[in-house]
């Protein structure tokens, strides 16, 4: 059954507003029940999927390799 968020949402932006982003999250974490937990437990294991196999890393090597590139004499436009 799925539930307004926006209640319960504001409630913890409420109780939280100065508090660090790890505190943030366990005390989020700690809060979640039945269905929104199995939601967490699917991110976290496609988080962890691509960080293991994903690419997202290889942006930065991407970028630098065509901020270095030059033409070369045999190539056209």
């Amino acid at each position: 059954m799925v539930k307004c968020l926006g209640i319960p949402l504001r409630q913890f932006e409420a109780v939280v507003r100065n508090w660090r982003e790890e505190d943030k999250a366990t005390s989020l974490i700690a809060a979640l029940r039945d269905e929104a937990l199995e939601v967490l437990q699917t991110i976290l294991e496609a988080s962890a999927l691509e960080r293991r196999y994903g690419d997202a890393h290889l942006q930065h090597v991407y970028q630098a390799q065509l901020r270095s590139r030059r033409q070369r004499f045999e190539e056209t436009l």
